[in-house]
């Protein structure tokens, strides 16, 4: 079996596929046999007269032998055994047509040529895994050195080498097919299956979205609705309130349909990168800042620490805010006790030891080269699974199932943050204990502005007192 990188969860279907091809190729054979065998006779009739009765009862044979493997590849058995009822289909060609051989001048007969057309519907017709068509390779090259061998008519060498010959390279370009179009199949399943995945992902994502968007709406309306049946009458402060909820839930709207446009952008190669100076910890006690009336409602506790020494970076500010927003918004959703870290410093290899970076799961997750900038994102959320790491890095993928249902929310954030990471040149890692939390980690590269060093030293831990 050639190596593939699909996910182990693949191997059972590809093998269930591999057994239907290789059934329907051998009913092909099968009914190929039942044409070709008998009209054949009519080669045996001119060249070979003298043998003609002998070879059509050893075609009705062969016929017969075929009709009885067709009937046996359409039942339970042939579903389950399609390889070998294959293998004793070319065999049973091959040893017909070596059994001419032994009547028609052995070496000398030529009817061996016979032997490389068996393999080469073995080659067009069989779906096998290479050992098996190198096996039946060698099996048809086998009989007919056999056969020839018992008929002790090698008066002359010279047919002998090079019928073999022939046979041989037959045998090999066979062989040689096999594994190519083993890989090949491989690949196109891989494909096939990742394709599937990613509509099944999307046709997933674009539920939770209309949900998501639907929910809003309809409060929305809701409370539109009562503040109409009541004429605008009620009390003051009950309407202040309704209308609150109504711009609520609005900015909610806002955000997911930014989202989703945000990301059409960047899928689109349309997002732009305005770079300007832009000095992290600045944005970081920022975004923080805006965070903490929805920190203190969960009654959780935020903390910002930034290194004094941060260089000031060139790059797109605004785009680094919202990737610092996305990942506090999530942190938040999935965390119910202990609190928030949001960390700014230099990088080095110490620190993004044990991070996987999403983009390059496929790799192993490596850390950046080079010297970097980076902004952590720690939580005592409920974390997740090691199994689920490789979901992080796939489009319209939710992690956890079980989570989502419970804490709401589309996926898109995280899948924008990672794209906005991307495009400013940097990478975005995580590292997560379930149950304990996660921590993402976001590397912005150097080189820097030669502006003077960022801002005071360092900025002090803001602080949410817990409910």
């Amino acid at each position: 079996m050639i190596a593939s990188n699909a996910p182990p969860g693949t191997a059972d279907a590809y093998t269930a596929e591999t057994q239907t091809r290789c059934r329907q190729g051998a009913e092909a054979a099968c009914l190929l046999a039942i044409l070709l065998v008998p009209l054949f006779s009519a080669l045996d009739y001119v060249v070979y007269r003298e043998c003609f009765a002998l070879f059509l009862g050893m075609r009705v044979g062969c016929v017969a032998i075929m009709l009885l493997i067709l009937v046996a590849l359409r039942r339970p058995f042939g579903h389950v055994h399609p390889v070998a009822l294959g293998v004793v289909i070319a065999g049973t060609v091959g040893l017909m047509i070596d059994g001419m051989t032994m009547f028609t001048g052995g070496a000398a007969s030529p009817y061996y040529a016979g032997v490389n057309l068996v393999m080469v519907a073995v080659a067009l017709l069989m779906p096998w895994p290479p050992v098996v068509t190198l096996l039946t390779c060698a099996l048809l090259v086998g009989c007919y050195v056999a056969c020839t061998l018992v008929t002790d008519r090698i008066a002359d060498v010279r047919p002998f080498v090079s019928n073999l010959f022939f046979l041989t390279t037959t045998a090999t370009i066979t062989v040689v097919s096999a594994v190519v179009r083993e890989r090949l199949r491989r690949q196109e399943f891989d494909h096939r299956t990742a394709l599937v995945d990613a509509v099944r992902h999307k046709s997933d994502f674009m539920a939770r979205m209309s949900h998501e968007l639907r929910t809003p709406i309809h409060v929305m309306i809701g409370y539109a609705d009562i503040l109409l049946e009541d004429g605008l009458g009620a009390a003051a402060w009950a309407a202040r309130e309704l209308v609150e909820r109504i711009r609520s839930h609005g900015e909610l709207l806002h955000r997911l349909i930014s989202d989703l446009l945000d990301y059409a952008k960047v899928e689109a190669g349309k997002m732009e990168v305005a770079a300007k100076p832009v000095r992290l910890a600045e944005v970081a006690d920022g975004v923080a800042e805006s965070f903490r009336p929805l920190v203190e409602r969960k009654g959780l506790a935020l903390r910002v620490v930034c290194d004094g020494e941060l260089p000031t970076l060139m790059t797109d500010g605004e785009k680094v805010e919202r990737i610092l927003r996305n990942l506090l918004a999530n942190a938040l959703k999935f965390t119910d006790h202990g609190s928030i870290r949001l960390e700014a410093r230099l990088g080095d290899a110490e620190l993004l030891a044990g991070f996987n970076f999403i983009h390059d799961m496929a790799d192993g997750g490596r850390p950046p080269d080079g010297h970097t900038v980076v902004v952590l994102v720690r939580d005592t959320g409920i974390g997740i699974r090691g199994a689920d790491m490789a979901a992080l890095a796939a489009d319209f993928q939710q992690v956890d199932t079980e989570a989502a249902a419970r804490f709401g929310g589309t996926g898109l954030g995280l899948s924008i943050s990672r794209k906005l990471v991307e495009l400013l040149g940097g990478r975005l890692g995580v590292r997560s204990r379930y149950g304990e939390g996660s921590e993402f980690v976001v590397c912005l590269p150097l080189p820097v502005t030669p502006v003077a060093r960022a801002v005071p030293a360092v900025v002090a831990p803001l602080r949410v007192p817990s409910a």
